[in-house]
């Protein structure tokens, strides 16, 4: 466990989701879902050259079931991303892909309209994804 996050509070330790979620638990502070078909995906890893954005939008894609074309990985931000502390290699796969993958999971099975949002060829006009987005700003682990 990345030990930025042993925190003291029994609320955070006791909490049984996985990674970089025990301390961002707003659903769209991971990820976006686009009507134009694609999905952005906010983390708090910087690329300094292990692979990581590659590593996450791949982990993304097979959650979600789409392609990886469809994934964008934003970069970091401290006003938009999620506090995943440090970026330090294979941990970084461990904290933030569990997270990704966990939220990625919560996105699609609220409602199966996140996870046809995804799919232009499975939907008409641009409400699914409206609706998806509005599941995904609302959802939060408590």
């Amino acid at each position: 466990m990345n030990p930025a996050f042993n925190l003291a509070s029994r609320a955070v330790a006791a909490s049984p989701l996985p990674g970089s979620l025990r301390v961002n638990r707003r659903l769209a502070q991971w990820l976006k879902f686009r009507v134009e078909g694609y999905i952005e995906i906010f983390s708090g890893k910087v690329e300094i050259g292990q692979g990581i954005l590659t590593a996450l939008a791949q982990i993304v894609a097979e959650e979600l079931d789409v392609s990886l074309d469809q994934v964008r990985m934003m970069p970091a931000s401290t006003s938009m991303s999620p506090d995943e502390a440090i970026t330090s290699g294979s941990l970084s796969v461990q904290e933030s892909g569990t997270a990704l993958r966990h939220a990625c999971a919560i996105g699609s099975s609220s409602t199966t309209i996140c996870s046809i949002a995804m799919r232009p060829d499975r939907w008409r006009p641009s409400q699914p994804a409206r609706i998806a987005s509005s599941v995904c700003r609302s959802h939060v682990w408590i």
